[in-house]
């Protein structure tokens, strides 16, 4: 017998209604609920949450193994505006992103689930006295709490971007995204203008612009506030909350979009949605612009159990060496571990194998020393490989080896002109400073000479745009990499 879902309220509303089914009736009790918790007891390629936002709830692995899941995740859509010269004059805010991406689940581990509200339209349609932006959607995602739960220290799994509020180019920025060769999290976006507020970010909350205020940064706990709209245009539209609240509309622009960076924006503008992903097996649509958008979503569901039960996966930083283990509580046709790490947790390399048990109900447990791990955050995870050539990935872990050897620092950051990049180690010898933009391209490199600790030296960047970029600076075989921002 299949056990479903259970269903834990901390809100409920109950209310029965009557559906005929031929001679007879049929009575069936309706439960609506918000901030509620489920879990499942069985994996068999159901789905076992499902909400529409503006909404967050959770579910909680109870079948006593490591399992699959897929979810799938769309930002909120950005309010309709509305502008007197254009045809038609109700101008459709942007479309969230769709962000699919498939997960391990361990046993007893809870995600959290944030699915954004729709971007408020604006209040004076079908036809407005004079232009009137709308709020932008929030964003979408699902934060993995771990066992025992604790989601606000949790990991982003995913996040999917709203759209932006309708009116004169899409209106404010939306939250800006980690670039694709990092993973950390993207400040909030900036307004438009100084107009309409800009969408709430992982880092930072959107920007407030002179009448609006900007989208609420994400909060891994629950739902962020939307931003508000202009206190002078009383039609505008309110931002949405979500995973990264939208920004408030103002007379003439549309607040931007939460979560992600770019939103799909509204109007004229042109820029699509990009969003962040930790998934394998991923799917990443972007938001569509002027699009008859809706609220934000996500659903999560269960694949299949793994083969092989992982209990644990820890990694322990031991001097300059890191060292790796993990517990099997039961195997099935394991052929062995491939040990991964990555610098960004999106490229990874296999550095080492282990072989499996095989088949068995014991409990084993192993260990691997990465005796020569890379400066700065190292990324780990375990890709599981079975006799047929099927695998799965455990979760990602990180080691910061930051915390010891050299410390690499650029100021200002955020930066203007130029910055003093500074660098305390005992290294010495000849030294390059490598910046690359958004897209990876190589946009700036210098060469210097490292002297000894306390070297400092001020680098130029007259020529750089505002904008993010990756910087890195080697020394021989070593690496480090800093994100700066540019003003």
């Amino acid at each position: 017998m299949r056990k479903y879902a259970t269903l834990h309220c901390s809100v409920c509303l109950f209310g029965i209604y009557l559906r005929p089914i031929g001679t007879a009736l049929l009575f069936s009790l309706i439960l609506a609920c918000t901030g509620y918790s489920q879990s499942f007891t069985t994996c068999y390629g159901q789905t076992v949450l499902s909400i529409t936002g503006p909404n967050s709830s959770t579910i909680t692995n109870n079948t006593g193994s490591a399992v699959t899941v897929r979810i799938s995740a769309k930002g909120g859509g950005g309010g309709t505006g509305y502008h007197t010269t254009s045809s038609p004059n109700q101008s459709q805010g942007g479309e969230g992103a769709t962000i699919i991406g498939e997960f391990v689940m361990q046993p007893g581990e809870t995600i959290r689930a944030i699915a954004g509200g729709r971007g408020e339209d604006a209040a004076c349609l079908p036809t407005c006295s004079s232009n009137t932006g709308s709020g932008g959607g929030g964003g979408s995602g699902a934060v993995n709490c771990g066992f025992p739960s604790d989601c606000a220290n949790g990991n982003i799994l995913l996040i999917a971007a709203a759209g932006r509020g309708g009116y004169q180019s899409g209106g404010g920025s939306s939250g800006l995204g980690g670039l694709a060769t990092l993973t950390e999290c993207g400040d909030g976006g900036l307004t438009s203008g100084g107009r309409a507020g800009g969408g709430g970010g992982c880092s930072s909350s959107g920007a407030n612009s002179s009448c609006a205020t900007g989208g609420g940064q994400v909060d891994k706990s629950g739902l962020s506030p939307g931003g508000t709209k202009c206190s002078t245009c009383t039609s505008c539209g309110n931002g949405a909350e979500g995973m990264g609240g939208g920004g408030g509309g103002s007379i003439s622009h549309g607040g931007g979009g939460g979560g992600g960076d770019k939103g799909g924006v509204g109007a004229s503008g042109s820029v699509a949605a990009n969003s962040r992903n930790t998934g394998s097996n991923q799917t990443n649509t972007s938001g569509a612009k002027e699009a008859n958008s809706s609220a934000g979503t996500v659903e999560i569901v269960c694949l299949q159990a793994l083969p092989v039960e992982l209990v644990s996966f820890k990694a322990l930083q031991k001097a300059e060496n890191v060292q790796l283990t993990w517990q099997t509580a039961s195997e099935m046709n394991n052929l062995g571990f491939e040990i991964e790490r990555s610098m960004d947790a999106v490229n990874w390399r296999q550095i080492a194998f282990l072989s499996g048990q095989g088949t068995t109900d014991e409990e084993h447990t192993y260990s691997f020393t990465d005796w020569r791990p890379l400066t700065g955050v190292n990324y780990y995870r375990l890709k599981q490989v079975d006799f047929d050539g099927s695998f799965t990935y455990s979760r990602i872990i990180n080691v910061d080896m930051r915390r010891h050897g050299s410390n690499f620092t650029i100021f200002p950051n955020p930066a203007k002109s130029s910055v003093t990049l500074i660098f305390d180690s005992k290294q010495t010898g000849d030294a390059t400073l490598s910046l690359y933009d958004f897209t990876g391209r190589l946009v700036k490199l210098d060469a210097f000479s490292v002297e000894g600790s306390g070297f400092r030296t001020e680098i130029g960047l007259e020529s750089l745009t505002a904008g993010v970029y990756l910087a890195k600076m080697n020394i021989g075989n070593e690496q480090w990499w800093e994100r700066l921002i540019m003003e």
